[in-house]
């Protein structure tokens, strides 16, 4: 046999023995996951279980209700002019005093006595006595500050649940103040912004004294409600086909169904 022959030879029986041990090693692996298959895969199936959170229902009241924006504004008030040119002689109250419906408030030259109109307080003088006035100049301003009321928009799909006398509450975003409040007005001229008709509603209520017109409120009006309702948390909640709501419960074996 030549050399070129012998070279030849030993090359086939070098590939003849990595076959064989490819083919060797695929065997093993072919066993080892069969193994895997049937003594491990089981246990893993047998520990796969599905866990529930749990849940207990209560009874209680729910309600719905819709909520609306609005700011405060006072229900009286009154900026007090003089009649005719005079000269102020007389000034009974400062700025702050409370006072009552016919309270003395300013006396003028001509015999012209200022009264309040109603209960309030003194928030503005606008004239010194001596002072020299004209007709119709503005001289005293009383606000009742107690008495209050709210503003709000509500939109055409919800004023037809509006109606007056119906409870309320306002809610001072400011404060985190909350006040019960009955609705007393509702224009039934529609104003629009775009495309969104919208109705003017007033509620009035009565505040306390960091309560000031002008702040910002929510006020929220009650729909339904229902008593001795039972309640469970919403996360309790399974859905099904056509988006079926169901809840699962514990049977006496202690089994979900």
């Amino acid at each position: 046999m030549s050399v070129t022959e012998q070279g030849k030879t030993g090359k086939r029986k070098r590939r003849g023995k990595r076959l064989k041990r490819l083919i060797g090693l695929l065997v093993l692996l072919g066993l080892a996951v069969g193994a895997l298959y049937l003594f491990v895969w089981p246990d893993l199936n047998a520990a796969a279980t599905t866990t529930y959170n749990s849940y207990t229902a209560t009874r209680g009241s729910i309600s719905n209700s819709m909520s609306f924006s609005g700011s405060i504004s006072v229900v009286n008030s009154e900026t007090l002019t003089s009649e005719s040119a005079a000269t102020v002689r007389r000034i009974y109250v400062a700025e702050g005093d409370s006072v009552v419906s016919g309270d003395r408030l300013m006396r003028l030259s001509d015999g012209e006595l200022i009264k309040a109109d109603f209960d309030g307080e003194v928030n503005e003088i606008a004239v010194e006595e001596g002072d020299e006035v004209s007709g119709n100049a503005d001289l005293i301003q009383i606000v009742d500050f107690s008495n209050l009321k709210v503003s709000m928009r509500v939109d055409e799909y919800s004023v037809s649940k509006v109606s007056v006398g119906q409870a309320c509450r306002v809610t001072v975003k400011a404060l985190s103040q909350t006040f019960d409040s009955t609705i007393t007005h509702i224009n039934r001229i529609a104003s629009s912004t775009n495309s969104t008709v919208y109705y003017t509603v007033t509620a009035e209520f009565t505040g306390a004294e960091q309560v000031l017109p002008g702040m910002q409120v929510t006020v929220t009006i009650p729909e339904e409600e229902a008593s001795n309702a039972v309640i469970l948390n919403r996360d309790a909640l399974s859905f099904g086909a056509g988006n079926n709501a169901y809840v699962l419960m514990k049977n006496a074996a202690g089994e979900m169904e």
